[in-house]
């Protein structure tokens, strides 16, 4: 997903964790007083320098709310996962981007929380966070983590990409869709190259799949989720 990344480079970050606190002041000031690019180099730069991860966290999470469009809170999560030890910083970030004002971010925001999930020693509140946006998040949001969550509920999955499916809005029905036909094994639609005739056909042939599963017995269904003998 395109953002605006800002990445001073590895090198660049190590040769100048030698300088160390005497870029302090400078970055500080660039903090309060820069655009998005130079904040965001500043926020990297004293990191590297050994700036405390919880005010990093603070820093990155500010910059949400400040971005000016997906591309910069894009750019923001991506910013996360360019620091060394990442991953706390990473799940403090994409857990404030979850009410990201753009589908775009959450849905980044979702993928990096579910890679984050399968670290043993992940936070359950992670896990418990992931739980509670399949029952109450945006429905793309919770569509993307129903397919990251494939073994877990079969029936709470299928019920999920069955609303995204009856959705309104073509969009999200035809991202539910995409992920059905990634359980059966069929082509994706692709509505650059198919018909309107065609995509409805498509989304009623996984509509009626799909209430086929959920009609039949939870333990006749197989561990990927798809009911044995479809």
């Amino acid at each position: 997903m395109p953002g605006h990344m800002v990445d001073v480079g590895l090198p660049a970050r190590l040769k100048l964790t030698e300088v160390g606190p005497p870029l302090r002041p400078f970055l500080e000031e660039k903090l309060g007083s820069g655009e998005y690019t130079e904040r965001m180099t500043a926020i990297q730069l004293l990191a590297s320098i050994g700036e405390p991860q919880e005010r990093v966290k603070h820093l990155l999470a500010r910059e949400l709310e400040r971005a000016a469009g997906q591309k910069q809170e894009v750019g923001v999560l991506k910013c996360a996962t360019m620091l060394s030890d990442f991953e706390p910083v990473l799940a403090h970030v994409s857990s404030a981007a979850l009410d990201a004002p753009h589908q775009g971010t959450r849905q980044l925001a979702v993928s990096y929380l579910m890679v984050l999930r399968s670290d043993p020693d992940a936070p359950p509140e992670l896990a418990e966070r992931l739980a509670e946006l399949m029952d109450t998040g945006d429905l793309k949001v919770r569509i993307e983590i129903a397919m990251n969550l494939i073994n877990d509920d079969a029936s709470k999955i299928h019920r999920v990409l069955l609303e995204g499916l009856n959705s309104d809005d073509e969009d999200t029905a035809i991202v539910a869709a995409n992920h059905v036909a990634r359980l059966r094994e069929s082509g994706r639609i692709t509505p650059e190259t198919w018909t309107p005739e065609e995509i409805k056909q498509a989304l009623d042939a996984h509509r009626n799949w799909l209430e086929r599963q959920l009609e039949q017995p939870e333990e006749t269904a197989g561990e990927d989720g798809v009911a044995e003998g479809e």
